[in-house]
């Protein structure tokens, strides 16, 4: 068997390829497991092989994700861990859910911002040193917070984005 298909669209791959050929050498795969359909709708295959059955898939699971690999990473199974894609398979597995938060926004482009590892039910505020002080609409869903600009925002600079709990410095520029 041989992985046949890439899906180079899915996030694992962010800065992995400039261009990819249809020479691009995949790997080999000598043993796996078969699965029988799932039915999870998160379901995304990341790797496929010749048989059109999933090689390595992802699963959205709460806030994080289950990597599935259909077969055991030993020479006599696949190439897999001397393959050049396992590397950076493997770090962008480990960093996809990392809770990076944006602190940067574009003027007229954001539209929401939203926060990871919010768990307080007190209102958000947008200020801007003691001129401007917004009360934006706040919506929580699976657990992260979402902050509804709706165009609020006006004027580049340093805003404070605040419960009164915690402070988080943002900013605003033109395009």
């Amino acid at each position: 068997m041989k992985v046949t298909k890439l899906n180079t669209n899915h996030s694992i791959f962010n800065d992995v390829f400039e261009k990819q050929t249809k020479d691009t050498d995949l790997p080999y795969v000598k043993q796996y497991f078969s699965l029988k359909n799932t039915y999870f709708d998160s379901e995304e295959q990341i790797m496929s092989l010749n048989t059109n059955e999933p090689f390595i898939s992802s699963y959205i699971n709460g806030l994080g994700s289950i990597y599935l690999l259909c077969s055991p990473l030993k020479k006599k199974a696949t190439n897999l861990e001397k393959h050049a894609l396992f590397v950076p398979l493997l770090h962008n597995m480990g960093i996809q859910n990392a809770s990076e938060e944006k602190i940067y926004f574009t003027l007229g482009n954001t539209k929401t911002i939203e926060l990871q590892n919010q768990s307080s039910i007190k209102q958000w505020r947008i200020q801007k040193e003691g001129t401007i002080d917004l009360l934006p609409e706040v919506k929580t869903i699976d657990q992260k917070i979402y902050i509804n600009l709706q165009e609020l925002i006006k004027e580049d600079g340093f805003y404070t984005l605040t419960n009164n709990d915690e402070n988080k410095i943002i900013s605003f520029n033109y395009n």
